[in-house]
């Protein structure tokens, strides 16, 4: 048992079993007894009695008489039909390439091992880890049919470098459209050039903005598709602009007098036309809503509203009164029952239909500037160039702190979280409903209105070479 051990620790067979061409130190290791430079060997009278030449030869070695001698070809065995290695089988454990076997002395591919025209080998191929198709991605390795990655780096059933890969750019499943920049998406530029835009809106297809202009008159109403392409004006010659929103057909606007503080409410289909105007005089329009059935805009210390079905188009309809509380409407949205709206130092809330005198929700302890609705709260910045996001109940309560703003413009709720734009600082701000936070772009110094749909964050930047950017959520 002992020698069978010391020879299995040698490489060797045990004693006396080794055919021709196996590794022996000895002649008792071979079943020839015959042990020749490493390896076992026999006597033979010419070359047909040992393998196939050019390896093998039957040759006088001085003491033994002629025996069968190997030369080595390759110290692998290759797929050629020949005994390379002098084990004394041809072509055992040939080698050939990624996926494939030596067969009748040509290396072949498994039928089971082809992706798409190639031979792979699924147990360490990292573009086809396991089946084809399946990427490890370039953070990761296959090991065995199963991708291996820092586990910071696993997404799902592969890997990925989060500070690089556009399909998974700073988490798993966060697909940039684009390049990913140390794990952050980098903004995409939808249309450049622009005069001064302000408030923004989006639906399925396409994106509709104010260009507010510098001087009376330079208002337009635009639209571009979301994927990008030219701007088209839909509505031009508007004095100011200040807020706009959209249904399924038409666009809603709120504009200035030249001069004044008064001002119209304002729409315009969404394929362009004529401008129809809703209501005139009103004292300084600002923020505008629309659902199914009316029309809201905000202006002095009230919000009102239209009926859509009235026939208001050319002003002819008297506005009803939605709302009202002592002081300014800041900003106001609606919810399905109820509108929302901030003051200098309030927060209110009142039924959508009108009729009930405005319930204070809070005291608020700074001046806020826009306001979002999430399903169950409030949320909005303030006008401090060093503010906060804030965070309220819609039943009402205390304000409770949630983020952070530098001089912000702007903010959008929807059920992934908050976004907000801050002028200050050029950053585009995200806090997600599980609680995450991220900057989800840098730079963007004057950003002004916001907007999301299901998958991206849509902002203008003011000014007089205005833009309209994009970056998913």
């Amino acid at each position: 048992m002992l020698a069978g051990a010391l020879a299995a620790l040698s490489g060797c067979p045990p004693a006396g079993t080794a055919d021709l061409g196996n590794v022996c130190t000895k002649n008792s290791d071979c079943k020839s007894n015959m042990c020749f430079a490493g390896r076992c060997t026999r006597s033979c009278n010419s070359g047909s009695e040992c393998p196939s030449p050019p390896e093998y030869s039957c040759a006088q070695q001085q003491g033994l008489g002629k025996i069968c001698v190997c030369t080595l070809t390759s110290v692998r065995e290759l797929c050629d039909g020949r005994d390379n290695d002098c084990d004394g089988f041809i072509d055992r454990d040939a080698l050939c390439g990624a996926g494939m076997t030596c067969q009748s002395s040509q290396c072949l591919c498994l039928p089971e091992n082809l992706c798409s025209g190639s031979c792979v080998d699924k147990k360490s191929d990292r573009s086809n880890c396991g089946g084809c198709g399946i990427s490890c991605g370039s953070g990761g390795a296959c090991d065995g049919g199963s991708c291996d990655c820092p586990v910071q780096n696993r997404c799902g059933s592969t890997c990925a470098d989060l500070r690089s890969d556009p399909t998974n750019c700073g988490a798993c499943g966060r697909s940039c459209g684009g390049p990913c920049d140390a794990g952050s998406c980098v903004p995409v530029p939808l249309a450049q050039g622009l005069n001064n835009p302000r408030k923004l809106a989006v639906d399925q297809d396409s994106i509709y903005w104010l260009n507010q202009g510098f001087t009376s008159d330079a208002g337009e109403v635009m639209r571009i598709p979301k994927t990008g392409g030219t701007p088209v004006s839909i509505a031009g010659g508007e004095n100011q602009p200040q807020d706009i929103a959209i249904d399924g057909t038409h666009v809603y606007f709120t504009s200035r007098l030249p001069f004044s503080t008064n001002g119209y409410v304002k729409r315009v289909s969404k394929g362009g036309g004529g401008v129809e105007i809703w209501a005139t005089n009103q004292l300084s329009p600002l923020d505008v809503a629309v659902n199914a059935d009316h029309l809201y805009w905000s202006g002095g210390p009230s919000v009102w509203r239209l009926s859509l079905d009235g026939g208001c188009g050319g002003g002819g309809c008297t506005p009803q009164l939605a709302a009202t509380a002592s002081s300014t409407v800041v900003d106001f949205a609606i919810d399905p029952t109820d509108i929302y709206w901030l003051s200098s130092f309030q927060a209110y809330r009142a039924p959508i239909d009108g009729g009930t005198p405005a319930q204070s929700l809070s005291s608020l302890s700074s001046t806020p500037r826009a306001l979002a609705l999430e399903s169950q709260n409030l949320v909005w910045t303030n006008s401090s160039t060093f503010g906060s996001v804030y965070r309220l109940p819609k039943s009402g309560g205390f304000p409770s702190i949630v983020g952070s703003s530098r001089s912000a413009f702007d903010i959008a709720a929807d059920d992934t979280g908050v976004y907000w734009t801050n002028s200050g600082n050029g950053a585009l701000s995200a806090l997600y409903a599980d609680g995450g936070t991220r900057t989800l772009a840098t730079g963007q110094f004057n950003a002004y209105g916001i907007a999301l749909d299901s998958t991206h964050v849509y902002w203008v930047v003011s000014g007089s070479s205005g833009r309209l950017m994009k970056v998913p959520k």
